[in-house]
């Protein structure tokens, strides 16, 4: 009963929602090196892809970060260095992955997260493209809203997840938790 109860409190700790947790617990056990997770805007792939670079990262050995080792601080402080994140930007520019590549050629054993892949410019999946073939040590992991904007010589390297949708049940039964109520129309 304590486990469950520790369990409970993290997942809501951490934000991993009960129609995530097969996703989760799946990437928690076979990460591929070249991963995207695919899904409408709005299901909460970038929130669910920071939790998870970030367990991975934790110090602890816990199945989500515990938030209060060294490496979790640096993390939420988004100065941990094992983590390299491209996001919040209109078109990814080439100039951006030759960023991405600088850094992960003095960093081993990164992650990179590139939120709305969707974005890339030609150049830019040209430039990730060749820098996919030949890194070794760095896990990769984009998000995207339209996966058929990719183009398909990246897709192809991708382990390619889709975000759960919950159902009207799980929806009604989460926002139960917060004293919403939901009727159907």
């Amino acid at each position: 009963m304590e486990v469950k109860y520790a369990i409970n409190k993290m997942q809501k700790q951490n934000y991993i929602l009960e129609w995530q947790m097969q996703l989760w617990s799946q990437l928690q056990h076979n990460l591929s090196k070249i991963n995207l997770i695919s899904g409408c805007q709005g299901l909460g792939k970038k929130k669910f892809v920071s939790q998870l670079v970030q367990s991975f990262l934790c110090d602890n050995n816990y199945t989500f970060a515990c938030q209060n080792c060294d490496s979790c601080h640096l993390f939420l402080q988004k100065q941990h260095p094992k983590a390299y994140f491209v996001k919040d930007v209109k078109i990814i520019t080439v100039e951006l992955i030759h960023q991405v590549i600088d850094y992960t050629h003095y960093n081993n054993n990164v992650f990179v997260i590139i939120y709305d892949a969707e974005n890339l410019n030609i150049n830019a999946s040209n430039a990730l493209l060749k820098f996919l073939e030949e890194t070794k040590s760095t896990r990769v992991i984009f998000t995207t809203n339209n996966v058929s904007k990719i183009i398909s010589t990246i897709r192809s390297r991708c382990n390619l997840y889709i975000m759960p949708v919950a159902t009207f049940e799980q929806t009604t039964s989460y926002l139960q938790q917060y004293d919403f109520t939901i009727t159907e129309i």
